[in-house]
């Protein structure tokens, strides 16, 4: 990433997300403007005696700042040329603007059960559509981290809607993966396939159980998040500049604070600020619910799950 260091010499003092305590000992190891925070890792933070968690979110709200200034004008380019992948609910299609978009990393969150995979499997299918009918007649790598792929439902899916079966399977390129540094080496082989495959769709299910599996250490854990954040703009690059879709699921856990539990993000601030689409299933009395949770809009739609896949209530 080239970056002009004057365009970006904003004062540490001035940002509203730093506080007082982390503020005067940011100032204490000399970091004076958010590009300087924005380039170093969160160790590094962590060093100036700033809490593990607490450096890593400082570390990625920075970058975030930085990379927003320098791939806005890219980004804003790429819009203009992206399209978009039917969920296969209306209902949700419209209030994302037609479905799911190229250019862009969209988010499935949800406790186990709540249809996150389900609407995986659905885009795989509706991508590989032709235009009119919700797809951009395009090819799919699904990236399986915890063995949720199943060949035997896309074929329920495809059958029902009068697809050819095999046609389906064969333009979904399955990948497992069961490390976060196999998941991490899976984007130098997409870029590959890129070129030599219509693919338009790269999914992730799920994006942060491998980033998870070590133990709850200090150092590993700065490491672990600071590795995810640079996987996660990774992603979001390569859906820019490829102008494909990327799908990734992610969980929530329970978090225990003074007024009682409360359901978070697996891999927090780092993920919640690593994608452009967040959208968050929930299933109550038997009604699912997806919700546009950001871009915040208030606005949520019941669905079905059925042997034909995703569908409006």
């Amino acid at each position: 990433m080239t970056i002009k260091v004057d365009n970006y010499n904003i004062p540490i003092e001035e940002v509203k997300w730093i506080s007082k305590e982390a503020l005067f000992k940011l100032k204490l190891k000399g970091f004076t403007n958010l590009f300087q925070l924005a380039m170093v890792s969160a160790i590094k933070v962590d060093q100036c005696g700033i809490s593990g968690e607490e450096a890593c979110e400082l570390v990625v709200k920075a970058r975030r700042v930085v990379e927003k200034l320098h791939h806005g004008r890219e980004f804003i380019s790429n819009q203009v040329g992206s399209v978009r992948i039917s969920t296969g609910s209306h209902a949700l299609d419209r209030i994302l603007g037609d479905g799911v978009i190229t250019g862009g990393v969209t988010c499935f969150l949800g406790s186990s059960g709540t249809g996150k995979t389900q609407f995986c499997f659905q885009l795989a299918l509706n991508v590989q559509l032709p235009e009119e009918d919700g797809g951009l007649s395009g090819e799919v790598v699904f990236v399986d981290s915890l063995g949720t792929f199943r060949p035997e439902r896309l074929a329920e899916m495809a059958s029902h809607r009068g697809l050819n079966v095999h046609n389906i399977l064969e333009k979904i390129q399955v990948v497992k993966v069961r490390s976060s540094q196999e998941q991490i080496e899976i984007l130098p082989k997409v870029r590959k396939l890129l070129k030599e495959r219509s693919i338009r769709l790269l999914v992730i299910d799920t994006l942060t159980d491998n980033f998870l599996q070590y133990p709850d250490k200090q150092e590993k854990f700065i490491r672990r998040q600071s590795q995810l954040a640079k996987y996660l703009h990774d992603l979001a690059l390569l859906a820019l500049r490829e102008n494909i879709a990327v799908v990734v699921t992610n969980t929530v856990r329970s978090r225990f604070t003074s007024e009682g539990s409360v359901q978070v993000e697996t891999g927090g601030l780092t993920v919640a600020q690593g994608t452009h689409v967040k959208i968050s299933l929930s299933e109550q009395e038997g009604h699912r619910k997806a919700e546009l949770i950001y871009p915040l809009n208030g606005r949520s739609v019941c669905f079905k799950i059925e042997a034909s896949g995703i569908s409006d209530c």
